[in-house]
């Protein structure tokens, strides 16, 4: 469907437009056509016989179409509003062991280059933590993602976060990264191909300029500096 042509009306189907009943359905739609956003047209529909004889018709189609100051509305609403966030939203375990390289590492990386980082867990809410995760990942203009520890959560926030055509930056601890531990296995091979940043314990200034790094080349209104 291109821009121009005529669309049925759902009069069936008012929830389309989040409407209680065809009547305000219809509202919306002259409210548009007299702000100037919409045309409407109804096409007359001819009458056929029934084996009996009958003479049935349907009644006439209603049909509407953009006009262009409908389309550049429309245009404005699509928009993404997160192109102007501030915010990084943090994936990652929330072990204690993780304390450290966030709050030294990945934190001030984030706030160097002008943003702010989310973690989920070191914000107050009354929401169900699955809503404000969401609603996070959304409102952000990028994503960390660390997949130390092989957290399930992790690799969906990152998911979800790619699904949205977000930028998502990728570390990991070595150690994980080439062999995780125990019963949990390395990075999973359905992601270990992206350009992961790894770090290692005491490397908190490598992983930091490493991170300043991607940020200001991958991400747009970044302030950044090369760091070697």
């Amino acid at each position: 469907m291109a821009f121009g042509d005529w669309v049925e009306m759902a009069d069936r189907f008012p929830a389309i437009a989040y409407a209680l009943n065809e009547e305000e359905l219809n509202r919306f739609y002259e409210y548009l056509r007299k702000a100037g956003m919409l045309e409407k047209k109804e096409e007359a529909v001819a009458a056929y016989r029934t084996r009996r004889g009958f003479s049935v018709g349907e009644p006439s189609r209603k049909k509407v179409r953009l006009t262009m100051e409908g389309f550049k509305r429309c245009e404005e609403l699509l928009a993404k509003p997160e192109q102007d966030s501030k915010t990084c939203f943090v994936a990652m375990w929330f072990g204690s062991e993780m304390d450290e390289i966030y709050e030294k590492a990945i934190m001030p990386a984030i706030q160097e280059c002008g943003f702010e980082a989310y973690r989920v867990d070191r914000v107050q809410h009354n929401n169900d933590i699955i809503d404000e995760i969401i609603a996070g990942i959304k409102n952000s203009r990028f994503v960390i993602a660390d997949m130390t520890g092989y957290r399930g959560g992790v690799y969906y926030e990152a998911g979800f976060a790619t699904a949205l055509d977000k930028q998502v930056i990728l570390t990991c601890r070595k150690d994980w990264f080439d062999n995780g531990r125990g019963k949990y296995r390395r990075v999973h091979f359905d992601v270990n191909h992206f350009p992961f940043i790894t770090w290692k314990d005491g490397e908190l200034e490598r992983l930091k300029g490493e991170l300043i790094n991607r940020i200001g080349a991958t991400i747009n209104g970044a302030k950044w500096s090369v760091r070697q």
